[in-house]
């Protein structure tokens, strides 16, 4: 129907299977996979637990200039759009845009593949990645971009522990 042949869609399919979206099943083919509670909470503390390393790996990488007037720059963007009381829908993606941001930014100064690595893999699984969030729920926003300030607060102070914990809190 596509025109394509079957080397590629077996390509891709392996490949869907690879980041757990699949299961491959002898005999039978791929089944789209189940994601469960067990399996999204298990996810979410793999992913608090990579993001708060990457974390502690910033503080004692230190950020260069650069970095620090970025993560900043971040905040700032943040605090200008939830400084209306609300969070407007035209807001809604400038806001997804600095919170990715933000977190990628910490896990590059962290300057390790596999904590990049591992934390790409929890974004495939529905609902754990740091694009979802209640967007409709002003509170939840505005306590979350309250622990990117302590977040960067603990990391400009070299508090190692405070902000892999600070950031493994944020995550969950």
């Amino acid at each position: 129907e596509w025109g394509v042949s079957r080397t590629p869609v077996r390509a891709a399919l392996a490949s869907l299977a690879n980041t757990g979206l699949l299961d491959y099943q002898p005999k039978r083919g791929y089944v789209v996979s189940q994601f469960g509670e067990k399996i999204l909470l298990d996810a979410y503390e793999a992913r608090a637990t990579l993001e708060g390393l990457a974390c502690r790996k910033a503080t004692e990488n230190g950020l260069s200039k650069e970095h620090l007037t970025f993560l900043q720059r971040q905040l700032e963007i943040g605090d200008r759009i939830l400084g209306t009381g609300r969070l407007p829908e035209d807001e809604i993606g400038p806001y997804q845009r600095m919170n990715v941001d933000f977190h990628q930014t910490i896990i590059e100064v962290a300057n390790n593949s596999w904590i990049s690595r591992f934390v790409r893999e929890t974004h495939e699984i529905p609902l754990v990645s740091q694009r979802t969030m209640l967007w409709h729920d002003y509170a939840v926003i505005c306590r979350s971009h309250d622990d990117h300030h302590r977040i960067l607060d603990a990391i400009m102070l070299g508090q190692h522990a405070r902000a892999e914990e600070l950031m493994r809190e944020h995550i969950y």
